[in-house]
């Protein structure tokens, strides 16, 4: 997977701006696996798999929503892990 097929990455590069410039830095979070991304103002760089470990370290339970975006096997695991990790699984959206 590439940067490029990101669909939707202006969007989310969009919200970060809109979120950074309100002051609400902590609103919104974009981490991405690509074989050729970089780290940018927008996102981070995820090194390792998202599974349960990449989440425990990652992410913040106390969000009131969390949006999964991505291929079908993330879409699936993402919420699974969630839930394994006792995030309720009426505030996962899949967009």
């Amino acid at each position: 997977m590439s940067l490029a097929d990101f669909v939707g990455l202006d969007i989310c590069e969009k919200l970060s701006e809109v979120c950074t410039q309100n002051g609400i830095d902590d609103a919104f979070k974009l981490i991405i696996k690509a074989s050729d991304v970089k780290e940018s103002q927008f996102w981070k760089v995820a090194e390792n798999e998202f599974d349960s470990n990449f989440i425990t370290t990652h992410f913040d339970f106390s969000c009131q929503q969390v949006y999964v975006c991505g291929p079908p096997k993330f879409n699936q695991s993402i919420p699974e892990n969630l839930k394994t990790l006792g995030f309720a699984i009426e505030r996962i959206t899949l967009v």
